[in-house]
């Protein structure tokens, strides 16, 4: 799965009205984009599941037990300027979580 591949969600929107939240199908707590950390380490979690599938598949004919859930991403420094700007230390993706690395 490369970085521009969609991945289908099941996700569902709901407006914001005055009905009590008990009578709400889905309550909203949260929001986060796209661009939200949390949302980036989501997206790398599972691209890391899918590539891990598919290399459990081509190299042991099924797919093995493996968590890739452990996702942090660590902020890097800038120098920000109007126009431009500098990148002092790049962002960093930490990756943890449990595999078979015997394969």
């Amino acid at each position: 799965m490369s970085v521009g591949d969609s991945i289908k969600r099941n996700i569902k929107v709901e407006f914001v009205n005055r009905e009590p939240v008990e009578e709400l199908e889905i309550e909203m707590v949260e929001r986060k984009g796209l661009g939200h950390p949390d949302s980036l380490c989501d997206g790398i979690a599972e691209a890391v599941s899918v590539a891990l599938c598919k290399e459990y598949k081509r190299k042991c004919g099924m797919i093995l037990h493996h968590n890739t859930d452990k996702v942090q991403l660590v902020a890097g420094r800038s120098n920000p300027k109007y126009g431009g700007g500098e990148v002092i230390s790049p962002i960093y993706v930490l990756l943890g979580g449990a595999g078979n690395a015997r394969i």
